[in-house]
């Protein structure tokens, strides 16, 4: 927590106790590169000695906006929902939720790190 370049809290409220959250800005991995190949969007290495065939990293239309919009600076959650609202007809609360989804599987990954 105490590295992170931005820090966003959200306060839940549960039976009088406050939980807080805090997500830490993320930045997607340098040399990671998203190339439109046959129709489908795939990320790759920036150089095919560093593409890794048994690990392909596959996105849909949207995630491809998004990692476009945000490669090369900081970003949380909250952004990536503000991205989609303005974008898309999607209410704030689907588009965060979709966003946290999002993130979390880039994490996996290993697409971002914090």
């Amino acid at each position: 927590m105490w590295g992170c370049r931005r820090v966003v809290r959200i306060i839940l409220f549960y039976k009088f106790v406050t939980i807080i959250i805090y997500y830490c800005a993320m930045r997607i991995l340098d040399g990671l590169v998203l190339r439109k190949l046959c129709g489908e969007y795939i990320v790759t290495g920036d150089a095919l000695s560093r593409i890794d065939f048994c690990k392909v990293v596959s996105l849909n239309e949207t995630a491809a906006y998004l990692w476009e919009a945000l490669q090369g600076r900081d970003f949380v959650p909250e952004d990536m929902a503000a991205l989609l609202t303005a974008r898309y007809d999607v209410d704030e609360a689907r588009a965060l939720e979709d966003a946290r989804t999002l993130v979390k599987s880039w994490q996996e990954a290993g697409l971002v790190a914090e």
